[in-house]
C-alpha cells in the first residue's frame, strides 16, 4: 500500500478548499459544537472510513431518532415536495410532502437528519437541499428546532462519480468543511469498545495495522480493506460463530468470501494469521507484562531475522499505545507501560527501535492534539528507565559504526 501517494492526493483536496483535517475523533467536538448552534457539517473523506458510522454513533449517544437521505437516489421533489391547487378557489397551491421526510417533521423526539452522498445528487435536488439547509424547510413544512442536520461526501478527487458541488461558494458558504481521515490508533480505539468488532479481526488489525486501508489496491480499481469493510468481515465472524463453526476447517470458504470484501490478497494475509497466530503478538502482550508474556516470542523472531514481523510488531504497538492513551491499563499506569516499553525496545535490533520510535510519534501526531500530549507523557516516563537508556545508547552506537565505516571507506579510496 502506498499511504504517502494517497496522502498526496488527500492534501489536494483539503488543500484547494482551504479547509481542516481532522481525525473522526476531532470531527464529532466539531459537529457537537455546531448543533448548539443550529450549524450543518459536511464531513468530506474517502469511502469506508466511518463518516456514516460517526454520525449513527452521535445519534446514538444523544438518544436522538436518525434519518440517512441519500441524494444521489433523490428526486427534487423528494426534498421539495408535489404542489397541488390548495382548492379554496385562491389560486395557491400546497405541498405534498414525502413520507419519511413527514415522520422526521411531525416526530417529537429529537432527530439527525443526514444528507449523505451530497455531491452525488442531481442540480434540482441539489438546490431543494440549500433550500433545506438554508431555510430549514421542506416545501411549505418548516423543520422543527429539535431537528439537527449533518452531511457527508466523497471528495471530488480519486475514482468517484460525484457533481463537484464543492467548487460553489453558495454550498461552501452554507456548510462547516471538514477533511476527515482515516486514523488507524481512533479506529482501533472504537473496534475494540463501542465497535464491539469480532476480537479476531481487532488482533489481526492491532498486528497488521497497516492493512486497515488499503489505497493501493483502491486507486487500482479493485475490491479494497477498509474500515467499513472489516466492520462486514467482523459481522460474518460473529454469524459463523453464533452457529457454533470453526474458522479454521473453513478456510476456502472464508477466502472466497472476504476476498469479495477486502480483496483477495489482504484475506490472504487475515487466514494466514488465524493459522499462524504465533507469529504474530498481541499489544497487549508487551503493554502488560513483556518479559513474562512476549520475551521470549521476540526474542525468536530477532534471532531468525523476521525484521518484516517486528516492524509489524512495532506499528501494531504504537497503534495500540495511542488509541488505548485514555483508558486506565494506559493512562493510570504510564510508569509501569514504559518499563513494558523499555525492555521491549532494549531487546531490539536499533533499526526496529528507530522504526518504533518514528512510528509511535506519527500516530500521536495523526490523533491530535492529546495524542501529541500523550506521546510528550510516554517519552518522559520512557527516559526514566534503564532499558530505554540502553536501547538509546545502542542507537548511537550503531549511527557512530557507521560514520567509522564511512570513514574508512572514504579513507582507502
Amino acid at each position: 500500500m502506498n499511504s504517502e501517494r494517497d496522502e498526496t492526493k488527500l492534501n489536494r483536496f483539503w488543500e484547494r478548499l482551504g479547509i481542516p483535517v481532522c481525525t473522526l475523533r476531532e470531527a464529532r467536538r466539531v459537529i457537537e459544537l455546531a448543533f448548539d448552534n443550529k450549524q450543518v457539517v459536511c464531513m468530506i473523506g474517502e469511502a469506508g472510513i466511518g463518516k456514516t458510522h460517526l454520525w449513527n454513533q452521535i445519534s446514538e449517544d444523544r438518544e436522538w431518532d436518525r434519518v440517512t437521505l441519500y441524494l444521489a437516489h433523490l428526486e427534487r421533489e423528494d426534498i421539495g415536495g408535489i404542489p397541488f391547487p390548495s382548492g379554496n378557489g385562491s389560486g395557491t397551491y400546497d405541498f405534498l410532502c414525502e413520507k419519511t421526510i413527514k415522520r422526521v417533521i411531525d416526530n417529537a423526539k429529537p432527530t439527525l437528519l443526514v444528507l449523505d452522498e451530497w455531491n452525488r445528487g442531481e442540480k434540482a435536488v441539489m438546490n431543494a437541499a440549500f433550500t433545506l439547509m438554508e431555510s430549514r424547510r421542506f416545501g411549505s413544512y418548516k423543520l422543527p428546532d429539535h431537528v439537527y442536520i449533518g452531511a457527508a461526501m466523497n471528495p471530488s478527487e480519486s475514482n468517484y462519480i460525484v457533481n463537484e458541488a464543492e467548487k460553489d461558494p453558495a454550498f461552501r458558504r452554507r456548510l462547516i468543511m471538514l477533511a476527515v481521515q482515516s486514523n488507524v490508533a481512533s479506529f482501533m480505539e472504537h473496534a475494540r469498545g463501542r465497535g464491539d468488532f469480532h476480537p479476531t479481526v481487532v488482533d489481526y488489525l492491532e498486528a497488521q495495522p497497516t492493512n486497515l486501508n488499503d489505497i493501493a489496491a483502491r486507486d487500482a480499481g479493485k475490491v479494497y480493506a477498509n474500515p467499513a469493510a472489516w466492520e462486514k468481515i467482523s459481522d460474518g465472524l460473529k454469524a459463523i460463530d453464533s452457529r457454533g463453526e470453526d474458522l479454521a476447517t473453513m478456510e476456502r470458504t472464508l477466502l472466497l468470501w472476504g476476498g469479495g470484501i477486502v480483496g483477495m490478497q489482504t484475506m490472504s494475509t487475515f487466514i494466514d494469521f488465524l493459522k499462524e497466530r504465533a507469529v504474530f503478538i498481541n499489544p497487549d502482550e508487551i503493554i502488560s507484562d513483556y518479559k513474562k508474556k512476549a520475551r521470549r516470542k521476540i526474542m525468536r523472531l530477532v534471532k531468525s531475522g523476521r525484521n518484516d514481523a517486528l516492524m509489524e510488531t512495532c506499528e501494531s504497538i504504537a497503534v495500540a499505545l495511542v488509541g488505548r492513551r485514555d483508558t486506565p491499563e494506559v493512562k493510570d499506569h504510564l510508569g509501569k507501560v514504559a518499563r513494558n516499553l523499555g525492555a521491549f525496545l532494549k531487546d531490539l535490533p536499533s533499526e526496529a527501535t528507530m522504526g518504533f520510535l518514528t512510528k509511535l510519534g506519527k500516530h500521536a501526531t495523526d490523533a491530535g492534539q492529546d495524542g501529541t500530549q500523550f506521546h510528550l507523557d510516554l517519552s518522559e516516563e520512557l527516559s526514566k528507565g534503564d532499558d530505554y537508556q540502553k536501547a538509546i545508547e545502542r542507537i548511537g552506537d550503531a549511527h557512530d559504526a557507521v560514520e567509522r565505516d564511512a570513514e574508512k571507506s572514504s579513507s582507502r579510496l
